[in-house]
């Protein structure tokens, strides 16, 4: 017996919602019928995926690992579903990216402007953040590419990395900080860092770099975000590393000063990174290549 689409659907609410009757609600499904769908599943895998109890539902081992494929195959449905549309030349759907905070706030404005103009039926769904947020999604096709700075080893033969451009990063303080005069990392390296959580970006390769030369950096607050982190920055003694995209965009940045190094940091290069052997629809690729156009007077300018 075949696995069947609107079996995965039921089971994919469920796991979403924790609970039946708020995946009915979301599927506009009677109960009984979601429960038939999920426990024809469960026949058909010969598996239980849910344990049941007066809380909810949760996972099971096998349901945990029917998820992931779940939720990538609807995903690659509905991703055919647009494609064809688009090359009946329906132009709808939805593209979704993941950036982080220095395309954001740079290159993304400009390339949405332009994309909304020739696409105006197409939604564009935008998640900023750390490389770390990124990766579950693209994974399971939620987030058709990101662009953002990765780790040299960055998930081998899982993803493909097209360069883009280069940018710098600084050493922030707040204005008149009394370490502002500093002008090695190995002076700040029992200081009161800020940086986000990262094994797989630019910020975890500049961190190994340091730990070679025997300098220790250590987080002791920990932010995801650039607004959040260029905010705490300019109002309190912590010292982080910023790109200096983020920063020319950030209002209140004369609040803030750069730490002179006698060596500065290395550049760091922001690629688009897309799950390896996805076929994109037509619009998340001319999306994608707006990104490319508008980053070539940066490059140039930064590279």
């Amino acid at each position: 017996m075949a696995i069947k689409i609107h079996q995965l659907q039921a089971f994919k609410a469920v796991a979403q919602q924790g609970s039946i009757r708020a995946a009915s609600r979301q599927l506009a499904l009677s109960q009984p019928s979601l429960t038939k769908a999920i426990k024809e599943l469960e026949l058909t895998l010969g598996v239980q995926l849910f344990h049941r109890g007066v809380q909810g539902v949760t996972l099971t081992q096998y349901g945990h690992t029917l998820l992931q494929h779940a939720h990538l195959a609807l995903n690659e449905l509905e991703q055919a579903q647009h494609a064809i549309s688009q090359q009946l030349g329906q132009m709808s759907g939805q593209v979704s990216i993941g950036l982080g905070a220095s395309v954001a706030c740079s290159l993304l404005p400009h390339v949405l402007a332009r994309f909304r103009q020739d696409y105006p039926q197409v939604s564009v769904r935008i998640s900023e953040g750390q490389m770390e947020s990124h990766l579950h999604r693209l994974r399971s096709g939620d987030v058709d590419f990101a662009i953002n700075t990765v780790y040299p080893d960055f998930a081998e033969g899982e993803f493909s990395l097209e360069p883009l451009f280069e940018c710098a990063f600084k050493v922030l303080v707040r204005r008149n900080h009394p370490l502002a005069g500093v002008t090695s990392l190995a002076q700040l390296s029992d200081c009161d860092w800020m940086l986000p959580t990262t094994q797989s970006s630019y910020i975890q390769l500049l961190l190994d770099e340091l730990d070679k030369l025997g300098i220790l950096v250590q987080s002791k607050v920990i932010c995801e975000s650039y607004l959040p982190t260029l905010n705490i920055l300019a109002h309190t003694d912590c010292i982080g590393i910023v790109s200096e995209l983020a920063l020319e965009h950030f209002a209140r940045k004369d609040q803030l000063q750069e730490i002179v190094l006698q060596q500065p940091l290395p550049l760091a290069v922001f690629y688009i990174i897309q799950r390896r052997n996805r076929q994109l629809l037509p619009t998340a690729n001319q999306l994608m290549q707006l990104f490319r156009v508008q980053s070539r007077p940066l490059f140039e300018c930064r590279g």
